[in-house]
């Protein structure tokens, strides 16, 4: 009998405990991960790649880009170029052109680009575009200062 007890008693506690645990899951479907772990699939292609690789990938895809019509291979080939293009190991990193093959692929793929880690890149990129344009806006200012200064002590010699 207190056997029988005890086996309704942990039938109990288990099925309580699905009923906690299943509106904890719920969020997390095959869908879910498959594309929270797209980007992580992306990164690991590309582990080994040396920097001497990465021109000749990205002219690859950039090809294989212009010739698919299909929106989810399109979309897939997209985020790829956006992780070459800003990928640490690129010995000429291009960060605009990241942050547009980044939009593409969100434009390609709303729910991918939904993800936060998309989201989070997304933003960082366009925080170094906007900054890298202000960087090149005061490079250029330097250099109209430096001129003035050159013809203002022109000018101060040929008053003197």
């Amino acid at each position: 009998m207190r056997i029988l007890q005890s086996l309704q008693l942990q039938r109990i506690i288990e099925f309580c405990a699905i009923l906690f645990l299943l509106p904890l899951t719920s969020h997390c479907t095959w869908t879910g991960i498959q594309k929270d772990t797209n980007l992580y699939t992306v990164y690991m292609r590309y582990e080994d790649l040396k920097s001497s690789g990465f021109h000749k990938e990205i002219t690859r895809l950039q090809a294989i880009a212009e010739k698919h019509r299909d929106k989810p291979d399109r979309a897939m080939i997209h985020l790829q170029l956006a992780l070459l293009y800003s990928h640490y190991k690129n010995p000429t990193p291009n960060y605009h052109r990241a942050l547009k093959e980044l939009e593409t692929y969100v434009s390609l793929d709303p729910e991918g680009g939904k993800a936060d880690v998309i989201q989070n890149w997304l933003t960082m990129l366009k925080e170094i575009v906007k900054l890298g344009r202000e960087n090149e806006d005061m490079k250029e200012k330097l250099e109209r200062l430096k001129y003035l200064d050159i013809e203002l002590e022109k000018t101060r010699k040929l008053l003197k």
